[in-house]
């Protein structure tokens, strides 16, 4: 029904996170690299568009940044209030699914995540409409600039016009 009028090129994410808490969740995941492991060489063959970062020290962020400045691929280091990984790992997983898919509505792109990540300095996940709206109502004076939600399963209007 809305096929594109031009053949896009497949976008590439990637996704870094410490191997001894992150192993199971993206053993599969194409483009998966264990920060652990990570180089600037591995990154540079990788010729990703976006990198999504989760536990890195400074030394690696340090390392990260530069890599993926030299091909233009963009460093999303995603947090969450929770205490656990588990949170940030579906959040990245989620991304990734969104970033790669072809299904419409067609509404996110690595531009938004690269404005994101130019105007804050941290991205923090969430796995529930309820612990997002929570934390929204607990900052009041914060300078919020953005969200993405990515909503599925039952989904209506009325949900977010009237949030409890």
């Amino acid at each position: 029904m809305f096929d594109p009028a031009v053949e896009m090129e497949k976008v590439k994410v990637g996704i870094t996170a410490p191997i001894i808490s992150s192993k199971n969740y993206f053993a599969d995941v194409e483009h998966y690299i264990p920060i652990d492991t990570l180089t600037e060489k591995a990154l540079l063959a990788k010729q990703l568009d976006q990198l999504l970062v989760h536990g890195a020290s400074t030394a690696k962020s340090q390392l990260i940044d530069k890599a993926c400045t030299v091909q233009n691929c963009v460093v999303a280091e995603i947090d969450s209030l929770s205490s656990g990984s588990e949170v940030i790992y579906n959040v990245m997983l989620n991304l990734k699914a969104k970033l790669d898919s072809n299904e419409m509505p067609n509404n996110l792109d690595v531009v938004d995540l690269r404005h994101l990540v130019s105007t804050t300095s941290q991205l923090i996940g969430f796995d529930s409409h309820e612990k997002l709206f929570s934390y929204l109502q607990s900052v009041t004076g914060a300078n919020l600039l953005g969200c993405i939600f990515l909503a599925h399963g039952d989904i209506s209007l009325e949900m977010y016009t009237h949030p409890t």
